[in-house]
Parts: structure tokens; sequence; C-alpha cells
């Protein structure tokens, strides 16, 4: 029951940001390529861009697009703060936005700043997949020690008999310790 109401929704929540965090970034890394083309608009970019994306931020893009075609220069700019409001938690991807949309007003497209957010957002990417594998590796240590307290208290009351290791560990401060760390786990 446990697993079904905290354990699992938070497994899910994980992958999707994670599955989210690689679909922008590679909608920068698309979009930074596609602009390296002379011959290519801010506009052909993104639908270009939006024809490789896949989920939400496809739906999301498709909509930006739709929005800013023969549009105002007030309605442009409220439909790039709708998308960066959005994803305001992934700071580099809102600032390859805000880089597009500086693009977008002024018709002059300079690729340094994109090129350098997009590495920013690779970086922060790669640290974010390292802190995970760390925080695994260190689960598995943990839980590994739990499953040798546990056998060990096993090997205990085998050897002992259920009323000496009852009677040593469960009214004891230890046991009552033990018992909360390993049930809270």
């Amino acid at each position: 029951l446990y697993g079904f109401k905290v354990v699992l929704p938070a497994i899910i929540q994980e992958d999707y940001y994670y599955n989210s965090m690689v679909e922008r970034d590679s909608f920068c890394i698309n979009m930074t390529q596609i602009l390296t083309d002379p011959s290519r608009t801010l506009n052909s970019a993104i639908e270009r861009a939006t024809s490789r994306a896949k989920g939400e931020l496809k739906k999301d893009l498709m909509t930006l697009q739709a929005n800013t075609t023969g549009a105002s220069k007030e309605q442009v700019v409220a439909s790039f703060k709708e998308l960066r409001n959005k994803y305001h938690e992934d700071i580099a991807f809102t600032q390859y936005i805000e880089q597009l949309e500086t693009i977008y007003l002024q018709g002059k497209i300079d690729l340094e700043p994109l090129k350098d957010i997009s590495k920013q957002h690779q970086d922060i990417m790669k640290k974010q997949y390292q802190y995970q594998e760390d925080k695994d590796i260190a689960w598995k240590g943990v839980k590994r020690m739990l499953y040798i307290s546990y056998a060990l208290l096993l090997v205990i009351e085998m050897s002992f008999g259920f009323k000496v290791s009852y009677e040593a560990f469960c009214r004891s401060i230890v046991g009552w310790i033990t018992s909360a760390i390993y049930v809270s786990i």
C-alpha cells in the first residue's frame, strides 16, 4: 500500500522530469544546429525543431508557433512569456527561450549565446544524472546494511532461541530504535 501511495508516484514523477529534461535539451541542441544554416529564419527553425520534438514540449512549441505567426509584438512577447513560465524550474531552458524571443524581436540571429546556454543546459543535465547515480549507489549501500543487520538478527535469534532474542532485542532501547529506523525506511 505504501509503495502504491508514495513510492510509485515519486518514481513516475522522477522519470517524467528526467524525460522532459532530455526533451528540452534535445530541443536546445536541435535549434542551435538548425540556426547555424544562414538561410533559416527563426520561424522555420522553430517549425523544424518542433517536428523533431516529442510529448508535452512538442504541444507547447506548436502553440508557440501558432501564437507567433503573424502576431503583433505584444502577442509574441506574451507567447514566449507563457512558455517560459511553464518551464520556470529549468533556468537554462528559460534563458534559451528568452534568447529566442530576443532573436525573434530583433530579427538578428546571434548563435554564440544560444551555444553557451545549450552547453550550460547539457552540463546541468549531466550533473543531475551523476547526482542521481550517486544517490542510487548510496541507497544500495543503505539497503545492503539493512539486509546484513536483519541477517545478523536472524542468526542471533536462531542461535539463542526466540525467547532470549525477544528479551534482549525487543525489550531494550536499542531494539526500539533499530525497529523504528527499519520500519521508517
